[in-house]
């Protein structure tokens, strides 16, 4: 296979980085073990990539509270994200929490009236598109409508916030030490 300009400009990037493991943080002990990944095995370069890949995008869609269909599509909009190259915060920083939480009812509703064609024209959509249109469908909504949605997006918003301060004070008793 013949690589192309830019994936062999990446290919030398990565051999040129410096990589290593943070260990020891939490107990005041920050260690850097290096990780020399220019003499690494092929199958250990697949192996870390392909973690990696499903780390990355698992981390960005929280836990088990959201539904896997809201998973589905928080995880495709993330990976077309990450092919335009916004990366990391940039990617999510476009739109605020609540406007991600009404998409995420908008969506639900929609997705749940789409037959199997629909679904798959749906899916095919960049995320830019799927979000402007259920954007759309947002704004043309009756107000009192608008207001509903609103307001048990705010709901969804503040549930998430409490469940992830209750997982961070959780995080401050749990011992991990083995």
């Amino acid at each position: 296979m013949a690589l192309t300009k830019e994936q062999t400009a990446i290919a030398e990037a990565i051999f040129a980085a410096s990589y290593g493991v943070s260990i020891g943080k939490r107990a005041g002990e920050p260690t850097h073990v290096p990780v020399d990944m220019a003499s690494m095995p092929q199958n250990a370069w697949l192996k870390i990539v392909s973690y990696g890949v499903q780390r990355t995008f698992n981390d960005m869609i929280g836990g088990s509270d959201t539904d896997v269909a809201t998973k589905v599509a928080q995880t495709r909009d993330n990976v077309a994200e990450y092919l335009k190259g916004n990366v990391g915060r940039q990617a999510a920083s476009r739109a605020t929490p609540l406007e991600v939480a009404i998409r995420n009812i908008m969506r639900k509703l929609v997705t749940a009236k789409m037959d199997k064609e629909a679904k798959k024209a749906w899916d095919a959509l960049e995320a830019d598109e799927r979000n402007a249109q259920l954007d759309a469908l947002f704004a043309k909504q009756a107000e009192p409508v608008k207001a509903k949605l609103t307001k048990q997006a705010q709901k969804d918003v503040e549930e998430a916030q409490r469940r992830a301060e209750e997982a961070k004070a959780l995080g401050t008793e749990v011992t991990l030490d083995l």
